[in-house]
Formats: C-alpha cells, structure tokens, sequence
C-alpha cells in the first residue's frame, strides 16, 4: 500500500507543516496553494456549466478562525474572480463564525484582510441566533474546524453546522468540506464524542496533500463524501528528511507533546 492510500496521521502532518517551514515553504505559502485547490475544485463542478447565461452561482463559505477558514478566505478570493479584471461565474459569501480579530493566525489575518479588500462580502457572527435563516446557496463551503478538533462540538458552531447540513438535505446545496467534514475526527474517522450526529454531512471532502487517516475509516463515506486529494506543493521528499517537525512527532507520538485542539494544518509549521 502506497503511502498517500494508507493515508497520515494527524501528528505526522504537524511534523510534516514544520518540516516545511525549516526547509523554507511557509504556512502562507501552504493556505495559498489549498485554497486555490479548493478554489479549482469548486470551479471544476460548477463554473460556467448549465443555467441561464449571466446568472451566477451562490457561493456560501462559512468559516471558523483557525487556518481551515484561512482556506477558505483564499478559496473566496480566487472563486470571485481572478485580479485580472475577469469575474467568475460565482457570486461569494463568507461567514465568519467570531470576529476577524479574534483569528488565530497571521496567515488567516492575512488573507482576511486581503479577502475584505477584494469586496467580497463578508459577515461576522458571535452569536448562533445571527445564523438562522437559510445560506441561500447552490454551493456551500464549511471551512469551520480542521484537523486539530475533537469532543463536543460548541456554538456558534454547532448551529453553523446544523445549517450546512439542512442546506444539504432541505435546499439541494452541494456541501464542500475543506481537509475533513467538521466535527469528524480526522485521527480516528469518530463523529463528535457525546454528541454523534454533531459533523457535516459533505458532497465532497478536499483534503490537502494525503488524506487523513480519519477519512479512509469504514463507515465515515456518509460524512466525507466523495473524498479528493489536492497537491499543495508539497515535496515528498520533506517527509524523510529530517526537520525540526521529526522531533515533533516523536514527542507528540510518545505522549510527551500536545496539539492545541484549535490547532490546524499549517499552524504548528513555525521556525523561530
């Protein structure tokens, strides 16, 4: 079995973002390259295919504040349009579950600040009684928890996540999850402890570089979906070299280390 079939764990990916960085492809660079995979993703299935000539296809992006909504916020920027004067046939909305200032990382801050220049439309909640309402969307995009999340899922994103999933099954939205459905276990495949039916319900998964070990469980494919692998440029060769990231892993591995469980790909990938 190959190494991208059999799939990584999620303390290996945490080694593998801080090998990158020791070897100079920075978590900017690594948001940049999964939200124009998702972006491609997106555009693949639904631009500019079918419907009345002019009318654009509702986008909706909801967005938790770690680097999973980063991705999102770069994944916005590019369905949009493509900073040549040329517009999509997308019409883009993100919600952001928190206040852009309480974003975790620089990389999200970033791209958020960019995104918000762009003009795209963006909305920013605290409470779960700002989500009620339909998305009004064909295409919805949950960006809320990446692979650092376990446990109980809490508000507002435990209603972010009710509405991604009536979307679905009331509206005929296509659900995309970018890394792993929100509220799955991407270690485990395990659907929101104490509260099982707390995950997104996808169309369509897009995880980044290898798929999660998580995603390949027996049982998970109602929660994930048609499952896709996108390169982010990555080389393979930094899974054998040895980095600061290969430290990391031993230690995390033998118990010694701890992920933040708000943690997500790219945010562990620092070099001080």
């Amino acid at each position: 079995m190959s190494k991208k079939e059999e799939g990584i764990l999620v303390t290996a990916e945490s080694g593998l973002d801080e090998n990158c960085g020791f070897f100079g492809l920075s978590a900017l660079q690594l948001m940049e390259n999964a939200g124009a995979a998702l972006a491609s993703e997106v555009k693949a299935r639904f631009g500019a295919v079918g419907g009345a000539a002019g009318v654009k296809k509702r986008v909706t992006i909801i967005a938790g504040k770690g680097n999973n909504g980063g991705d999102g916020f770069v994944a916005a920027r590019h369905l949009q349009g493509d900073g040549h004067g040329l517009r999509h046939e997308f019409e883009v909305r993100v919600i952001l579950l928190g206040r852009s200032r309480d974003l975790r990382t620089e990389e999200a801050r970033r791209n958020f600040r960019i995104l918000k220049e762009s003009g795209c439309e963006v909305v920013e909640i605290t409470d779960s009684s700002e989500l009620s309402g339909g998305l009004n969307a064909e295409v919805v995009v949950d960006a809320i928890f990446g692979t650092g999340v376990r446990g109980r899922v809490r508000e507002p994103e435990a209603t972010a996540i009710d509405l991604v999933n009536s979307a679905k099954a009331d509206a005929g939205a296509f659900v995309v999850s970018v890394d792993v459905p929100s509220g799955l276990d991407a270690e485990t495949g395990v659907v929101g402890s104490g509260e099982p039916e707390k995950a997104v319900r996808a169309d369509l998964t897009v995880t980044f570089h290898r798929a999660k070990k998580g995603l390949l469980k027996s049982g998970v494919k109602e929660w994930v979906g048609e499952l896709v692998v996108a390169g982010i440029g990555i080389p393979e060769g930094l899974e054998r070299l040895a980095g600061p990231g290969d430290l990391r892993q031993v230690l995390e591995g033998g118990g010694r280390g701890k992920r933040r469980p708000s943690s997500h790909k790219g945010e562990n990938g620092r070099v001080l």
